[in-house]
């Protein structure tokens, strides 16, 4: 398992967390060009689509290809990332047969804090970041928002071939509150609005264009009422809408919609001081993908769950 913190972050001075995983033992990305285009991880040889990604807990893997595509996510707001290499399919189903990278954002704290940033490069490179935290017993905020805008490199290599650009916005929030003692609720947003200039069929092409809008939200309630009951409530969408334009031709235009709801209400019993455990819940899960030509599924899953464990005799008898 391999943890990049919050410092090693900030002193690594990259702005994707694609960057960042280029450095993790047994692990490989594949970026196809410049800065935004199609950026594929792979864990220990395995396929893109065996690698689980999570943004807080939401699972971000499309339901058509099974993979996440790295392009657009920026390290704005996050305060670590975990990255578990070797199968976890028992835990977190087949998706995680190559491993489990898990992407957590920051939780606000302490005084109220206004951060700005301001960049410029190369190949016309600009990016501004803007940030807020605060956080008390009671409540805690922290956001971000940041635009990134790039005249890139060409995908293909030609003479005079036209620089492919790259223009990100991305938003991200995190809000945390405690009401009650022993319970909180916790809601976490993240907004990417993207536009990538492409290159088709092996050659350059100045006028295809994919527009991208990713959506990531989660809402989580945890609660201890009493000192042998907890329950966990979670809501989670992920939804991606992806426009691919070419006024030049006719075959590299098309939409491709995708979109997983999940739902999970969990309780925990604590029993004989402890030192029995049991699990159970209900979970919901849909799987949805669209494109404007031949595909309209959604895959459904509804489940129930029941788990207890045990702690050794010498823990009960301690």
């Amino acid at each position: 398992m391999t943890v990049i913190g919050r410092r090693e972050i900030e002193r690594k001075k990259v702005d994707t967390v694609s960057e960042l995983l280029r450095q993790v033992p047994g692990l490989d990305v594949a970026r196809n060009g410049g800065p935004g285009k199609m950026t594929s991880v792979y864990l220990r040889g395995s396929n893109s689509g065996h690698v689980l990604v999570l943004v807080d807990g939401v699972q971000v893997n499309s339901p058509t290809t099974g993979s996440f595509d790295f392009s657009n996510l920026t390290v704005d707001n996050i305060e670590r990332i975990e990255v578990v290499r070797g199968p976890h399919s028992t835990l977190y189903g087949s998706d995680a047969m190559g491993g489990v990278i898990n992407i957590i954002t920051r939780k606000g704290k302490g005084k109220p804090k206004l951060s700005l940033t301001a960049e410029g490069g190369s190949f016309e490179t600009q990016r501004g970041v803007a940030s807020f935290t605060f956080g008390s017993d009671k409540f805690d905020c922290s956001l971000s928002a940041s635009r990134m805008e790039t005249d890139g490199i060409s995908a293909i290599k030609a003479e005079n071939a036209d620089n492919d650009g790259y223009i990100n916005r991305t938003f991200s929030l995190k809000l945390g509150a405690e009401p009650l003692k022993n319970s909180r609720v916790e809601t976490n947003l993240r907004y990417i609005n993207a536009r990538s200039e492409l290159d088709a069929r092996g050659a350059d092409d100045p006028n295809y264009v994919q527009d991208s809008r990713e959506l990531i939200a989660g809402l989580n309630l945890r609660q201890k009422p009493v000192r042998y009951w907890e329950q966990r409530l979670k809501l989670q969408l992920t939804q991606r809408n992806l426009d691919y334009t070419d006024p030049d031709t006719s075959w590299n235009n098309s939409e491709i919609d995708t979109k997983i709801q999940q739902g999970e209400w969990q309780h925990n019993l604590f029993l004989f001081k402890d030192a029995d455990l049991v699990t159970m819940g209900a979970e919901y899960e849909k799987q949805i993908g669209h494109n404007d030509t031949n595909l309209d599924q959604s895959v459904i899953n509804r489940a129930l769950y029941i788990q207890k464990s045990t702690a050794p005799i010498s823990h009960i008898l301690c």
